[in-house]
């Protein structure tokens, strides 16, 4: 399995839950966060992966992806957080990303 794009006409429930089990559950987790954290957002499929945002500012806030060993939360604007954990990784000029894997805590 490398990265695991969300197929044409197909749900976000439906991608999350053909992810293997230790992904699914990850991904399950970040997309509640998300939304609990962020009241009013919106999600759509977008570039083939789940994508987060307020309609009224695009729906480029952010995003989910699944690879072969981890789970991604992308940051649309991720360059510009303070990342004082030490979480955030990329080099992108705004893009970023926070790698999660099955078998190691959640942050």
């Amino acid at each position: 399995m490398g990265t695991e794009k969300v197929m044409k006409g197909e749900s976000i429930d439906s991608w999350i839950a053909r992810q293997p089990p230790g992904h699914a559950q990850l991904l399950s987790r970040l997309r509640s966060l998300i939304h609990e954290t962020l009241p009013g957002l919106r999600e759509m499929v977008k570039w083939s992966q789940p994508c987060f945002g307020y309609e009224e500012k695009g729906m480029g806030m952010g995003a989910l992806a699944s690879h072969r060993e981890h789970v991604n939360l992308q940051l649309s604007r991720g360059a510009e957080i303070a990342d004082v954990d030490g979480l955030i990784e990329g080099t992108g000029k705004s893009i970023r990303h926070v790698k999660l894997w099955p078998d190691k805590p959640f942050p």
